[in-house]
Order: structure tokens, then sequence, then C-alpha cells
């Protein structure tokens, strides 16, 4: 008795159920991981934002706060995060005034309340987890000095020299 081996008409039957199953397949799997392949997209794309948002933050700090690209007299930034409520910051405002006051070309002084939602992304940026913080920025908008809570004027100045 001979051994009936693959005749064409057998292979190129085979390969047609294939082709036709393989989309089935695929398509059952496709169904069977719909919410993961939803939810891996999602978290891709929410990645790729918060990247977008980062470097879109950072390009506006360099824009307010580097004063060698934008031509402005200021040596330095102060940045007070706080909120209308906190004792301590209350504190702060008189200090701030002061630091206005004493170097009004030299220094911009911005109140950053962490209560309105125009001051989280920064809040963020910056990692500003209590309150009051001072940040000190130099020329390039480079931060160089930070503290947590009141400091007298006396003491901030000294970061200034």
């Amino acid at each position: 008795m001979k051994h009936q081996t693959d005749t064409p008409g057998k292979r190129k039957a085979t390969q047609t159920w294939f082709y036709i199953l393989l989309p089935f397949v695929i398509l059952l799997v496709l169904v069977g991981f719909r919410t993961r392949i939803a939810e891996f997209g999602s978290r891709q794309m929410h990645r790729l934002q918060d990247k977008t948002e980062a470097q879109l933050l950072a390009d506006s700090i360099k824009i307010w706060f580097d004063y060698t690209q934008n031509d402005s007299t200021y040596q330095y930034t102060f940045l007070e995060f706080g909120a209308k409520g906190c004792i301590s910051c209350k504190k702060m405002e008189q200090v701030m005034e002061d630091i206005k006051e004493k170097y009004p070309h030299t220094i911009n002084v911005r109140f950053m309340n962490v209560t309105q939602t125009s001051s989280q992304k920064l809040t963020q940026h910056f990692g500003i987890s209590t309150i009051p913080t001072q940040v000190i920025l130099d020329r390039n908008g480079k931060e160089i000095f930070r503290h947590s809570g009141y400091i007298s004027s006396e003491e901030l100045e000294k970061q200034f020299k």
C-alpha cells in the first residue's frame, strides 16, 4: 500500500482555510483583549501628553525667568509659594514687599497661590509640598535657593549677594 503524500490540491486547500481562519482568530484575540489594548493606548497617550506638558512648562519658565533671553534687568526671581489663609504665608507678605521695595529692578518677586488652578503646574514643577516655600532663581532661571517656612527679609537678602 502506497502512503499518500501531500498533493498540490490538498496543500492549496489547507492554505485557503488558513487564510480564511487567520482573520477570525486575530479578530477574536483583539476582541478578547480590547480593554487591555485600550488601556495601553491610553497610558501611552497620557505619558506623551505629560512629557509634552512638562516640556511646554519648562519652555515657559525659561521664557519668563531666564533674563539672559528676554533682555530684562532682573538678576533674580523670588517665587513665594503660599496661600491666602496660611498664617506663615501672611507673614511672608511683608517680606515680599520689603524685597520689592529694596530691589525693584533687580529681583522679580512673584507670589504663587497654590490653591489657584493657574499656579498648579508651577507648584508641581517645583515640587512644592509645604507652604510657605520660597524658591530663588538666578538670572538664567536656575534654582539657587529653597526654603520652607517663614524667613526674614534679612536672611533672605543674604541669598541675593
